[in-house]
């Protein structure tokens, strides 16, 4: 468990995370210098929880997502810039858990879920 990230001298990438086992938990990205994409968490093991998101670059859309492995919680997606629907979410594994949907843009009905997984 890594409780802050702030000001931690891990460099521009999170290759340097690559060394973490199983369940590594990051409350708060904030202000980590991973740069635009999180393809460089493609190292990281199969359980990845990600408290908040705010002000990771990350670009547009979640199909940066797609190196994460099966089990990927986001308690909060407040000012993630991920666009108008969920199907930039078809990238994700088996098990996605969305606490918090405020302020995402994914419409009225639940149809916009249709490319979550089981």
């Amino acid at each position: 468990m890594l409780p802050s990230l702030y000001h931690l001298g891990i460099g521009s990438s999170a290759s340097s995370l690559s060394n973490f086992g199983d369940s590594l938990m990051l409350p708060s990205l904030s202000h980590l210098g991973i740069g635009s994409s999180a393809s460089s968490f493609s190292n990281i093991e199969d359980s990845l929880l990600l408290q908040s998101l705010s002000h990771l670059r990350i670009g547009y859309s979640a199909s940066s997502f797609s190196n994460f492995g099966d089990s990927l919680m986001l308690p909060s997606l407040s000012h993630l810039g991920i666009g108008s629907s969920a199907s930039s979410f078809s990238n994700f594994g088996d098990s996605l858990m969305l606490q918090n949907l405020s302020h995402l843009g994914i419409g009225s009905s639940a149809s916009s879920f249709s490319n979550f997984g089981d």
